[in-house]
């Protein structure tokens, strides 16, 4: 928490814990305390404030600085980078964090996902975001707050009347107008039905909650302060601004702590610049600005008018109880920083350049309008009028046409204003546009492949890595857009979670919520469950790489099984084991929540079809011969795997042996070759030769020793590898029918 120094007693370490801690007396130190932290939060924010004002201003066209003919590159930017950012609806994606059985949190975690896609088509979250994203775009920061909207049905008060015998001790007694009861007492407040002669008391209004939602909005980013801090984690405080009419002033804070003072609270906000002076004096064009603030130290939300100093309109609870107790995430920035969380404007960073390139096309338009073509002819030739104003194809008569040919021709009859400096200046300005754009587009990081233009020249290889290079800046944006979505979405599943009612539940997700379900909601949804969304679904799919990726899926599937499958049979691999496999391999892919719901249907009714055949109860007799024919077929397995595991070895050592032969062989030959070189180089070195030879020789013995050691182990390992498999087996086949013997009853005999 950081404080405004002119809080003098206040300790400017942040040591307080909490608001009564705070000089002074009554409410109207908490009021004092949140309007100097406004105030500094304002001071920190207003270079960017300004900046981002001047930038929206810039965009819509609607600023003081707004030329005639100006290119206006930042509309053209923004409106390319949008649709690059946030294009779709995104798909909630909620799963158990983990693999355990459990089908109550399966259940769980389907509902969640239907009511989030139910909260995402249903309230237009798509506009909400895109509004986000054209904040992200200009003024460097979006903000998204969620609300949870309750909706009561109003149930009026009831008599409830009061029985004589079931008094209550120690409270005042009722008038003696009640007669015959009045020896008995009765609560404080109770009255007298004169028709039915009884005592009987009000039962105050009710709320019945008939509808729950979730919504979004976008929160104007000049009506939102918060705490300043170098990183979001540390912000103890959140502020947003509410403009209020007298009415909604009224309805909302008349019950609060202000009172009745609400109705003549003064209302600071002019609803227009363009008011007269009478206009102004009436409350209907104005409004009032009240701060709803979000304390972390308290856990507490304080509504604040600046202009009433005596006390907070309204102090509640939080009654969200988020993660993070914000009811927003924490924002992302399009230029970040690591010493403070003010955010800066894109625009900022090449605004010289941009107010060059209106410069440069004010110029180029102004040419434009002055390259007419205009010049002086001869008077004294009248037939130049008439050529002037001729029609296609006609023939002028001429009167004296010698004068012309005198004169060298119409040529020397006619002189135009001089354009060729001119037009030499307008290419020059063209090219300095271009150089201008070219110089924006590369501190922006949007290619030409974004804008949609390429040079014809190029190939298809050099286009797709301008493409793969040019687009990884806006990939970054992407994916912050991306996991921003998926924080509002993760708020949203906390709020259904610990929120909404069954009824609600059912409504919006067509599936009954049982009390075991809502005791995992209500627990912590988000230790036990992963929300997210799926990759890549805020942005615009490309129908080719979808296909792509469902080819490339389904061919390496298909090979999968065609290695796997025999490996499954032969029981060298468990189903489970080559389930996990496949399982892994998919959650890589798009479509993978799909392929493993699939697999998860198939183990359920496959489990459904084993508990319907072993429904069935065996006789003793029955069981008996099952046990031993199963005894009998493990053994015969174990038999054949070990004579199998015989005949690789057999096989496996023939291998061994040929090979060694082989190279044996090979070394022969070699050896044979080097000594006819050798002879024949004797000549030249004796000793060198001799020295060769020697340490070949020892080469090959060394070969020789080695494929031995090594024919030996091998037969060591097979042999011990299928003695180990025979005893397992052995042990395997005396556990089944021990386990599966059937136990004796009372009188010794077999159930």
């Amino acid at each position: 928490m950081e404080f405004n120094e002119s809080q003098a007693d206040v300790p400017l370490d942040g040591t307080i814990e909490t608001l009564d801690d705070l000089p002074g007396e009554g409410d109207e130190k908490i009021v004092t305390f949140w309007v100097d932290n406004l105030e500094l939060a304002r001071k920190v924010n207003e270079d960017w404030q300004k900046s981002a004002g001047n930038t929206v201003e810039k965009y819509s066209g609607t600023g003081a600085e707004r030329r005639a003919n100006q290119h206006n590159i930042l509309w053209s930017n923004t409106e390319t980078l949008r649709p690059a950012l946030y294009n779709s609806t995104p798909k909630p994606d909620v799963r158990r964090r983990f693999r355990d059985e459990d089908p109550v949190g399966k259940q769980v975690a389907e509902a969640l996902e239907r009511a989030l896609s139910y909260a995402l088509d249903a309230y237009d979250f798509d506009t909400i975001v895109e509004m986000a994203v054209l904040d992200y775009a200009l003024v460097g920061r979006p903000l998204i707050r969620v609300r949870y909207k309750p909706q009561y049905q109003d149930i009026p008060k009831k008599k409830r009347y009061l029985n004589p015998q079931d008094h209550v001790s120690g409270l005042q007694s009722m008038d003696d107008g009640i007669g015959e009861q009045t020896a008995y007492e009765y609560p404080e407040g109770s009255q007298l039905d004169e028709e039915r002669n009884l005592a009987y008391m009000m039962d105050p209004a009710t709320k019945k909650l008939t509808y729950e939602e979730v919504t979004c909005e976008n929160v104007e980013w000049d009506r939102f302060l918060h705490d300043p801090a170098r990183v979001w984690a540390d912000v103890e405080w959140i502020a947003f601004e509410h403009h209020l009419t007298r009415d909604e002033l009224v309805k909302n804070f008349k019950d609060g702590p202000a009172g009745e003072e609400v109705e003549t609270m003064q209302l600071n906000v002019e609803m227009s610049d363009k008011l007269t002076e009478k206009q102004r004096e009436t409350d209907i064009f104005k409004k009032i600005s009240v701060w709803e603030i979000w304390s972390k130290l308290d856990k507490k939300i304080y509504f604040i008018a600046e202009s009433h100093k005596e006390s907070p309109l309204k102090v509640e609870d939080d009654n969200l109880n988020l993660k993070d107790f914000f009811p927003m995430p924490a924002p992302i920035y399009a230029v970040e920083s690591t010493t403070s969380i003010v955010p800066t404007c894109e625009y900022t960073l090449y605004k010289d350049q941009a107010d060059e390139l209106d410069r440069v096309t004010a110029r180029i338009n102004k040419l434009i309008q002055g390259l007419r073509l205009i010049g002086v002819y001869d008077g004294t030739i009248p037939e130049i009028d008439k050529l002037k104003n001729s029609a296609e194809n006609e023939l002028i008569a001429a009167e004296n046409v010698n004068r012309i040919g005198d004169i060298g021709g119409l040529k020397n009859a006619v002189f135009f204003w001089p354009i060729e400096e001119a037009s030499k200046v307008l290419v020059n300005l063209y090219n300095q546009r271009d150089q201008l754009k070219e110089l924006i587009y590369e501190i922006t990081g949007i290619s030409d492949i974004m804008r949609g233009t390429t040079d014809p020249r190029e190939t298809k290889g050099a286009q797709q890595i301008k493409a793969n290079w040019g687009g990884q800046r806006v990939s970054r944006r992407q994916k912050a857009v991306a996991r921003y979505v998926r924080d509002i979405v993760r708020i949203k599943a906390e709020i259904i979670s610990e929120k909404f009612s069954p009824q609600t539940i059912k409504l919006m997700t067509g599936r009954e919520a049982t009390p075991e379900m809502l005791k995992v909601m209500r627990s912590d949804a988000l230790r036990q469950f992963r929300v997210d969304i799926e990759t890549d679904s805020t942005i615009q799919a490309i129908q080719q790489e979808d296909q792509a990726e469902v080819v490339k899926f389904l061919d390496g599937f298909t090979r999968f099984v065609q290695g796997i499958g025999p490996a499954v049979q032969a029981g060298f691999l468990t189903a489970v084991a080559a389930k996990s496999m496949v399982m892994a391999a998919t959650r890589r892919f798009k479509f993978g929540r799909e392929v493993e719901d699939a697999l998860s249907q198939m183990d359920a009714e496959k489990a459904d079809q084993d508990k319907e055949q072993g429904g069935e109860k065996l006789s003793p007799e029955q069981q008996k011969m099952q046990m031993e024919m199963a005894a009998k077929q493990q053994e015969g397995q174990m038999k054949q795997q070990a004579q199998q595991a015989d005949l690789q070895m057999k096989q496996q050592e023939g291998q061994i042996k040929a090979q060694a032969s082989q190279q044996e062989l090979q070394m022969k030959q070699a050896i044979q070759g080097q000594e006819m070189e050798l002879k024949a180089a004797q000549a030249s070195g004796d000793m060198e030769l001799k020295r060769e030879e020697s340490t070949q020789a020892n080469a090959l013995a060394e070969r020789e020793m080695l494929m031995k050691l090594d024919l030996m182990e091998r037969e060591m390992q097979m042999r011990l590898e299928i003695e180990r498999e025979k005893a397992a087996g052995q042990i395997q086949v005396a556990q089944y029918v021990a386990e599966n013997k059937p136990q004796p009853t009372n009188g010794g005999k077999t159930r």
